[in-house]
């Protein structure tokens, strides 16, 4: 175990390993890693069951150990992330918003990057039909061993 933000998360889920054919993978979780030069960021393969894209900040030469932590701490979560970001979306939302939108379908989890750019901080990211060239997001800080809403916003794709 290893101290980041004065949590305790597994050093192991920060490391890298490549294998034979050269991919990259986190070591814990045993996923492949591959490195979005335009995010700065290392996609993840979400874990079964889920069809996620799932990222951390980082640079070519390396997944910031970290946010690799975070998401996999987060993913641990992330039902119950899901119902607090839904939760959030609902409160801050107006009243004729939340009745376009609300079928909110859960597309990514980002830390160190995009809408959490802190290396303490994951995002979820979601998309509605409603909102054909919009993604909403709620981030969520991580202090005390658990995960609190601080933002919510909406980008163009």
């Amino acid at each position: 175990m290893k101290s980041v933000f004065g949590q305790k998360l597994p050093v192991s889920a920060a490391r890298l390993v490549a294998s034979d054919s050269g991919r990259l993978f986190c070591s814990k979780s045993n996923t492949a890693m591959r490195y979005l030069e335009e995010q700065n960021a290392w996609l993840l393969e979400a874990p079964r069951g889920h069809e996620l894209e799932v990222l951390a900040g980082g640079s070519a030469d390396a997944a910031k150990p970290a946010s690799v932590a975070l998401v996999d701490r987060a993913l641990s979560d992330v039902s119950l992330l899901e119902s607090s970001a839904r939760g959030y979306l609902r409160e801050f939302l107006s009243q004729s918003l939340s009745e376009v939108l609300g079928s909110w379908t859960l597309e990514g989890l980002e830390s160190g990057c995009g809408e959490a750019p802190r290396d303490d901080q994951v995002a979820l990211v979601f998309s509605d039909p409603a909102d054909t060239y919009g993604q909403w997001s709620v981030s969520f800080q991580f202090s005390s061993d658990r995960f609190f809403p601080v933002a919510f916003g909406r980008r163009q794709i």
